[in-house]
């Protein structure tokens, strides 16, 4: 289903109940808006959103899910949790994006994604509460100046704004970490990461990293390989967890 909505300051609305489609796209001239405690669904495609010259907002928690992945196009901003699933099958096909320029807002709470891989060319701020991005099926993360199935890298990095950012669960089957600089972390005060499938490990590799608090929770092991540092917070390290 395309939603074309291009007259001068016109808006789409999704309100009152939840609506599920096959696949959508929703482009709004001016904001695309949901009513406190919405559910928008995409069960068998992707889910994109685009408010020309306003933003997506909803006054209270909003959750997406889509299939085929979900691109964000405009600045979103939420009054409550925001929980984004861009791969919930899971099929590896599931992207969550947000485009250059654009913030995803939750104005203080929690911002939890779900997806095969993140494309953060705009930013995300949950500011005082936890962000977490993780993948619904097995799949390695890399964090800086390396590659995993899910890569966040340091640009990215660099616009997270989160008292916690967690990265990982017990589908995750290994981290690497590369050359974070003290500058790409600033605005996290702790990282969390968690390698917990079987034999599951985290590497730090290749070029120093620096965070202001870190937490590294492995089933299989740590290797640190280069300078690790944290600058205001502390440094815990668990390296068979299970």
């Amino acid at each position: 289903v395309s939603l074309q909505a291009l007259a001068a300051a016109a808006d789409i609305s999704f309100l009152n109940h939840d609506s599920t489609f096959q696949a959508l796209t929703a482009t709004a001239k001016h904001d695309i808006i949901f009513d406190a405690t919405r559910s928008l669904a995409a069960i068998a495609g992707g889910l994109t959103l685009t408010a020309q010259t306003g933003t997506i907002h909803d006054p209270g928690a909003l959750t997406l899910l889509a299939n085929n992945g979900i691109t964000l196009n405009s600045d979103l901003t939420t009054g409550n949790t925001l929980p984004v699933n861009a791969d919930p099958d899971p099929t590896g096909t599931g992207l969550f994006t947000v485009a250059s320029g654009k913030t995803v807002d939750t104005t203080g709470h929690a911002l939890n994604i779900t997806a095969v891989d993140v494309d953060l060319q705009g930013s995300l701020t949950s500011g005082a509460a936890t962000t977490t991005i993780t993948t619904a099926q097995n799949e390695s993360i890399g964090l800086g100046q390396t590659a995993g199935n899910l890569t966040i890298d340091e640009g990215e990095l660099s616009r997270i704004t989160a008292a916690t950012l967690v990265l990982g669960r017990g589908t995750t089957t290994g981290i690497t970490v590369d050359g974070i600089s003290a500058s790409d972390s600033r605005h996290v005060g702790l990282v969390s990461l968690n390698a917990l499938a079987a034999a599951a490990n985290i590497s730090f590799l290749n070029h120093d990293s620096s965070f202001q608090a870190l937490t590294a929770n492995a089933t299989d092991g740590i290797s640190v390989q280069t300078n690790l540092t944290t600058t205001t917070g502390g440094l815990t390290a668990n390296a068979d967890f299970d």
